[in-house]
C-alpha cells in the first residue's frame, strides 16, 4: 500500500465522519424545532438553546416530553417573541395557582424565577429577599440557608418549616411548652434577627418585674432569665448581688423573700411575719409590740448567731448597769429567753427573798431604792429621797448616817432601832441628865425630832407643883441645864 494511497484513505474516512455529525445535526434540530419551518428559525436559537428554561423543556428525546417550539411560541405570528407566562400554565395549571407573592410594582410571574433568556443566571431568593419586598421584611437571620427547606413555591401551604432542633439542637427549650404553642416561633420570627425576640417577652408576661422602674437591671426580663433557660431566673441574683451572701433559714434564694414578679412591683421583699406568723403577726408585732424585725435581724443573715444583734444594740444603758451585777449581766434571766416575746420583769422576791421577807412597810417596792437593773448595793436612792423631816434632825450627821440606827430591808444591818443608851450612856451624860427620873430619854427626846424643853413637857406630868413656877420663862432648861 503506497504512500498516496494511505493519504486518500485516511481523508474519506473524516469527511464520513463529517457527514454523520452533520446528519446527526440536522436530525436533532429537526426535533428541536418540530413543526417549525427551518427558514423561521432565528440564528440567536444556539443561544438561546442553552438557557436554563430551555434545556429544561427542549431538546429531550419524544418519549421523554419533548416539548415543540409551537408549544410556547406562536411561531407563525410573532416568530420567536417572548411569549411572556401565558403559556406556562398550559401544563403548570396546579404550580400557577399557588404562585411567588405578588404585589404592586413587584408583581411576578413564571418567568420572573424561571430564566428562559441567554447568558442570565438563573435568580436566587435573595437576589430579591436580601431587601424588603413589600410587606415583608428582608430577610436577616437564615439567609444563608437553603430556601427550600422551608419554603414551597407552588405548594399549599407554601412554608412548611422543619423543626428548628434540627439545626438548634443546643437551644432546644421547654418555654414554649403550652397549649397554642407555636414552638420557637412564639418568640422567633423565621428571618428576623435572632434577638428580636428578646423584645417579645411582654406579650406573654406582661407582670412587671421588681423595682424595674427604679433599677434598669430589673427593667430586662433576659437580665434574669435566659430564654432558653428560663426557669433558672432563680440564680440570676448573684449575678449582680455577688456580695450579698444570703443566710436565711438554710436557704441561698433571693426569690424566697423578693418576689421577682409581686403584685405591688414597688415592694421590696415580703414581710418577715408572711413565713414567721408563729414569732409576729405583723413586721412590728414581735419583742412586745411596736419594734420592727429589722431593728434586730439584719435581712441577709437572719440567724441569732450571724444577725450580729443584741439587747445592747437598744437598750445600751440598761445593759451597761447590768453587766455590773453579775446576777443581773444576763437579760434573759429577767426577761426570758425568747427576745421575740419577752417576760415581764419578774418579782425581786424571785431572787432576793430574803430581803423582800424583811423590808419595813414602805420599802417594799424595791425600784424606789435601787435602779432594777444594777441593783447596786449603793443605793440609786438615799433615805432623805422620802425622809426629808428626819434628814434635818440631829442624829442625821451621825457617822454612819440612818444605818447606824435602821436598814431598809434585811438580812443584814440592824434590825431595829437600838435603844439609846447604846450610845448615850447615862452616867457620860451632862447636867440633869444624871437624875434618876431623867433616864427615860423618850421623855424629853424624839429619834427625830428635836429636845422637847418646853414648859408644857416638864409641867405636865412630871414636875405638875412647877407649873407657875416664873411664869415668864417659855423653857425650864434656861435654869436647869442639860448640856455642859
Amino acid at each position: 500500500m503506497t504512500r498516496a494511497f494511505k493519504r486518500t484513505l485516511a481523508a474519506v474516512v473524516v469527511l464520513a465522519i463529517a457527514a454523520v455529525a452533520i446528519v446527526a445535526f440536522v436530525r436533532r434540530l429537526g426535533r428541536e424545532t418540530s413543526g417549525v419551518p427551518s427558514h423561521l428559525v432565528p440564528a440567536s436559537w444556539q443561544k438561546a438553546r442553552t438557557s436554563e428554561g430551555h434545556r429544561a423543556h427542549v431538546g429531550k428525546e419524544a418519549d421523554a416530553g419533548m416539548i415543540a417550539c409551537r408549544d410556547c411560541h406562536d411561531v407563525e405570528r410573532d416568530g420567536f417573541k417572548n411569549p411572556g407566562p401565558a403559556p406556562c400554565a398550559r401544563c403548570h395549571g396546579d404550580q400557577a395557582e399557588h404562585r411567588h407573592a405578588t404585589s404592586g410594582s413587584g408583581a411576578t410571574n413564571c418567568i420572573t424565577c424561571h430564566t428562559f433568556a441567554p447568558n442570565q443566571q438563573a435568580p436566587t431568593c435573595m437576589g430579591c429577599h436580601a431587601q424588603a419586598q413589600g410587606k415583608f421584611a428582608k430577610i436577616a437571620e437564615h439567609a444563608t440557608t437553603n430556601c427550600a427547606d422551608c419554603h414551597r413555591a407552588h405548594s399549599s401551604a407554601s412554608v412548611t418549616p422543619k423543626p428548628c432542633a434540627n439545626c438548634h439542637d443546643e437551644k432546644a427549650t421547654k418555654h414554649a411548652a403550652h397549649q397554642g404553642s407555636k414552638d420557637c416561633a412564639d418568640c422567633h420570627q423565621p428571618h428576623t434577627p435572632a434577638l428580636d425576640a428578646r423584645k417579645a417577652c411582654a406579650t406573654c408576661h406582661a407582670k412587671p418585674a421588681l423595682l424595674a422602674s427604679r433599677v434598669t437591671q430589673h427593667a430586662a426580663c433576659t437580665n434574669c432569665h435566659a430564654p432558653h433557660a428560663s426557669t433558672a431566673a432563680a440564680i440570676a441574683c448573684q449575678s449582680c448581688h455577688a456580695d450579698v451572701r444570703v443566710s436565711h433559714a438554710g436557704s441561698a434564694s433571693c426569690v424566697s423573700c423578693h418576689s421577682p414578679h409581686p403584685a405591688d412591683s414597688t415592694a421590696v421583699a415580703s414581710a418577715c411575719s408572711q413565713c414567721h406568723q408563729a414569732i409576729a403577726r405583723t413586721d412590728t408585732g414581735a419583742h412586745a409590740g411596736g419594734t420592727a424585725c429589722m431593728s434586730c435581724h439584719k435581712p441577709h443573715a437572719t440567724s441569732a448567731a450571724a444577725s450580729e444583734m443584741n439587747c445592747g444594740t437598744c437598750h445600751a444603758k440598761e445593759v451597761a448597769l447590768a453587766s455590773t451585777n453579775r446576777g443581773h449581766s444576763d437579760c434573759a434571766s429577767c426577761h426570758g429567753a425568747s427576745a421575740h416575746k419577752p417576760s415581764a420583769s419578774p418579782p425581786c422576791a424571785s431572787c432576793h427573798a430574803a430581803e423582800q421577807a424583811s423590808a419595813p412597810k414602805g420599802h417594799q417596792k424595791c425600784g424606789s431604792c435601787h435602779e432594777t437593773h444594777s441593783a447596786s448595793k449603793v443605793p440609786s436612792a438615799t433615805c432623805a429621797s422620802c425622809h426629808t423631816r428626819e434628814a434635818k434632825a440631829p442624829h442625821a450627821t451621825v457617822q454612819g448616817g440612818c444605818d447606824t440606827c435602821h436598814r431598809a430591808h434585811g438580812p443584814k444591818g440592824v434590825a431595829a432601832p437600838p435603844n439609846c443608851a447604846t450610845c448615850h450612856a447615862p452616867a457620860t451624860l451632862p447636867g440633869l441628865h444624871a437624875v434618876a427620873n431623867h433616864v427615860d430619854c423618850t421623855q424629853c427626846h424624839t429619834s427625830h425630832g428635836p429636845t422637847r424643853a418646853d414648859r408644857k413637857t416638864c409641867t405636865e406630868g412630871c414636875h405638875d407643883d412647877r407649873r407657875r413656877h416664873q411664869p415668864q420663862a417659855a423653857v425650864c432648861s434656861g435654869c436647869h441645864v442639860f448640856r455642859r
